[in-house]
């Protein structure tokens, strides 16, 4: 069967990163040197038509994963740039119904990440659930400090590119759909050949030739999405060239509409001028204090769940309650009914451990984190079960 013929040609398939300097050698399970550039393919189901994606069936993840991730080498070094990849990384925990968790260096993990200076090989990424076929020794991604060489919103822009590969996205200029005839080609290949060390014949194959229709539900094709490599206005014949740095509405629709949240919602967490806060909008705070997902709750009231109400006091500072008020305490505004949580462990839930200390309340469903207390924290008992 043709699917299962594409399947084993994947397999054998790295995913890279357009600023990628050299073509990368890396072993397959079949011990196989393979390529270092992606390719691009649209999920046939996709009935919106939008963003690009390998056979989904193959290559998601299934939809509401706890997919973990970990830095290969020493947890204690280059931990500046990690902490940033891991923020950037959390930006697209806003469009997809799936969790990142960030474990140490020997733990297993699913995605392996070198960084900086700890092996780093420029930067890519293997694409969706390929990712877990790998040994816990071998990275799965690789991401330089191109802050040393570049800027920050490029970094942040690689980040978000590698992880759209490792959540299953392609690149965008291979779509059928790309019309490449006013391209100036010659132009295109003589600069991979110099700055990426590519034969003529590899930049056609990776830049020139379109993806099979028949592979594809084919899509509009999408010049802003952070998939596509970037090119000059001259080498592309139009009037402004592309360089994107962030997620395009596309990118984040289709992602959505990938991993669908349904009746499922994230409350987020963030850390701001010196206080947790926790909210189910992944924009109240500015990207940069964004640390992830404190949990998932359901929109609806389903069996033993109770209305969760957030209360916020003027410092940031959040309180999660059952109650309807808080009588006792005015310093509280009542700010939304986030959804509905459990008061006691279902299957498929996770104690929510509350903390009170340094004038506010902190949540984790990490015990790791703080214990029994700590830090100025002290433990309160526990009452609210989330979704992971």
């Amino acid at each position: 069967m043709k699917k299962l013929v594409l399947l084993s040609l994947l397999s054998a398939t790295l995913f890279s990163c357009s600023d990628e300097k050299v073509e990368i050698p890396v072993q397959n399970a079949q011990n196989l040197p393979i390529s270092g550039a992606c390719s691009f393919e649209l999920q046939k189901s996709d009935p919106t038509g939008k963003g690009a994606i390998w056979n989904w069936e193959d290559y998601r993840w299934p939809n509401q994963s706890i997919i973990k991730v970990k830095f290969l080498g020493n947890d204690g070094t280059n931990t500046d740039l990690k902490s940033r990849i891991k923020r950037y990384a959390n930006l697209w925990l806003r469009h997809a119904n799936v969790n990142f968790e960030f474990v140490s260096s020997t733990s297993d993990a699913d995605i392996k990440i070198v960084a900086g200076n700890e092996g780093s090989t420029g930067n890519w990424s293997y694409c969706g659930i390929y990712c877990k076929r790998l040994a816990q020794n071998v990275p799965t991604m690789s991401i330089g400090d191109l802050n040393v060489n570049g800027t920050e919103s490029w970094l942040r822009a690689t980040v978000l590119h590698e992880f759209g590969h490792a959540l299953g996205l392609i690149h965008e200029h291979k779509s059928p759909n790309c019309d490449k005839s006013n391209w100036n080609k010659e132009a295109i290949i003589s600069r991979y050949i110099a700055e990426q060390g590519w034969t003529r014949d590899y930049v056609i194959q990776q830049i020139f030739n379109n993806e099979d229709p028949y592979w594809l539900d084919v899509s509009t094709y999408d010049r802003n999405s952070i998939m596509h490599y970037p090119f000059s206005a001259s080498e592309m014949g139009t009037a402004t060239g592309i360089d994107n740095r962030d997620l395009s509405v596309i990118d984040m629709n289709f992602m959505s509409g990938k991993y669908q949240f349904g009746n499922i919602r994230n409350i987020y967490r963030f850390y701001y001028n010196g206080i947790h806060n926790y909210n189910p909008n992944a924009y109240d705070k500015p990207e940069q204090f964004t640390e992830g997902i404190l949990g998932r709750i359901s929109m609806s009231q389903i069996p033993n769940t109770f209305p969760l109400r957030r209360f916020e006091r003027s410092n940031g500072d959040s309180y999660f309650t059952f109650a309807a008020s808080m009588p006792n305490n005015p310093e509280y505004t009542f700010k939304e009914l986030i959804g509905y949580a459990f008061n006691t462990q279902q299957p498929g839930t996770v104690p929510v451990h509350q903390y009170w200390g340094n004038n506010h309340h902190f949540y984790t469903l990490d015990l790791a984190e703080l214990g029994n207390g700590g830090y100025g924290y002290s433990k309160e008992p526990t009452f609210i079960y989330l979704y992971r």
